[in-house]
């Protein structure tokens, strides 16, 4: 990362060359490493550009792709500012700033809509806060806090970093210490460019008609449709794919969307609920995690507890909602169980859950055996069959039995039956 200061507006270069885990072999079999330049540019005609080597990850001799959009753009820009190592000189040069004590420390405010707030022992940057309109938690502080630094070469630099909403919602904690294995899990995989017709819709247990799998083809995120008599709902809600999704049911399905479910308040499961909530639809989440979306417009909450799951019932299936417990990926975390109105003992099972079977072809090594355990331990809580089918949000496989599940992580579980479901109620 480097800056140039030889103009009025800021400068910013970052070359980086990242090389690939094991995980991305999907986008480049031969994990050729990342490597590209990106330059941000400030000012009226501000911009951001590839200017060197490729910036598509399916594609490592792709041509300059050039102009980035709009949105990454300006966050680029806005990254730029906050790491800028000149920020404070900047602000002060600029003679634009107010200064007021107050028990939190200094305050500066810029003319990037930015605030810097002083350590007032060490006169060291404690934060540096923007503002945004968030589109889940409405108009909020977005704050990175700096701390624990040390001295390069006269220079204090901090090594601990936070990203904070609001002063109280952590989103991003972490330590420059080492070069972390697995930082390219975080490398941008280019804008959105799914269209509707490349949807792929399936229909894949024929005791459960009404019950669908969406899947974007590249992208690796499904989401499921329950089709009841007289409308759709939704579980999960990725932003952009949920454009998609209303145009797929409005010309197939053709009945309106009344409800959307997400899986959990992370933001690539609940980024899309404003685009539902536009076409009527009520959002479905834990009593506790209403407060997660107030700054969705017009929005209508329906809620349930951890110990009163949600109920959809239909003529062919009935679906439960559940809170998950013991969860430490996300308080209001939540999976689907669906199954027939009329169980059987050889019933179909189906489990829709997010983020704990991360990759389904590498089950052993590349995913977290705490949060495999925690589903196990959730589905055998609420005795869902030992049989049950698992489709996962993220992963290559469209659907996984749970014994692959129980092998890998050496648990033991019981022999559960539909009819053993703790929220189940057969109607024959």
């Amino acid at each position: 990362m480097s800056y140039s200061y030889g103009e009025s507006a800021i400068k910013q270069r970052l070359d980086r060359v990242a090389a690939l885990a094991p995980p991305w072999v999907f986008a480049r079999p031969s994990l050729q490493p990342m490597n590209y330049s990106l330059l941000v540019q400030g000012g009226e005609d501000g911009y951001a550009a590839v200017v060197s080597g490729s910036y598509n990850i399916f594609d490592p001799d792709a041509p300059l792709s050039g102009y980035l959009d709009g949105l990454l753009s300006g966050y680029l820009l806005f990254d730029a500012n906050r790491w800028n190592p000149l920020l404070l000189k900047t602000i002060l040069e600029n003679n634009n700033f107010t200064y007021s004590k107050e028990y939190d420390g200094s305050d500066l405010e810029m003319p990037a809509d930015l605030t810097v707030v002083l350590d007032p022992k060490t006169h060291l940057p404690y934060l540096i806060r923007g503002f945004e309109k968030h589109p889940l938690l409405g108009t909020s502080t977005h704050d990175l806090r700096v701390y624990d630094y040390i001295l390069v070469e006269g220079v204090m630099i901090p090594q601990h970093f936070k990203t904070i909403y609001n002063s109280h919602q952590l989103i991003v904690d972490w330590v420059v210490d080492e070069v972390q294995e697995r930082y390219t899990n975080y490398n941008y995989l280019g804008p959105y460019v799914g269209t509707v017709d490349e949807l792929k819709a399936e229909q894949s247990w024929s005791d459960l008609p009404g019950v669908w799998v969406m899947e974007q083809p590249g992208y690796l995120y499904r989401q499921m449709l329950l089709e009841l008599q007289e409308f759709v709902v939704v579980l999960d809600a990725p932003s952009q794919q949920s454009n998609d999704i209303i145009k797929w049911v409005d010309d197939n399905i053709r009945k309106p969307i009344r409800m959307v479910i997400p899986t959990n308040h992370h933001h690539d499961h609940a980024m899309g609920l404003p685009d539902y909530v536009k076409v009527g639809a009520k959002v479905v989440v834990p009593d506790m995690a209403k407060e997660y979306y107030h700054g969705i417009p017009n929005m209508e909450a329906g809620t349930f507890t951890r110990e009163n799951p949600f109920i959809l019932e239909h003529d062919d299936f009935r679906a439960a909602i559940i809170h998950m417990h013991d969860n430490h990926h996300a308080k209001d975390h939540v999976y689907a169980v669906v199954m027939p109105s009329c169980v059987s003992t050889n019933s179909i099972v189906v489990v829709f859950e997010a983020d704990f079977v991360i990759s389904n072809k590498a089950l052993d090594t590349n995913n977290d055996h705490t949060e495999l355990w925690q589903l196990i331990q959730n589905m055998q809580s609420h005795r869902v069959s030992k049989h049950a089918e698992i489709v996962s949000v993220h992963g290559f496989l469209p659907s996984l039995q749970l014994s692959p599940l129980l092998e890998i992580t050496g648990l033991a579980y019981p022999d559960f039956t539909p009819s053993d479901f703790k929220y189940g109620v057969s109607r024959c």
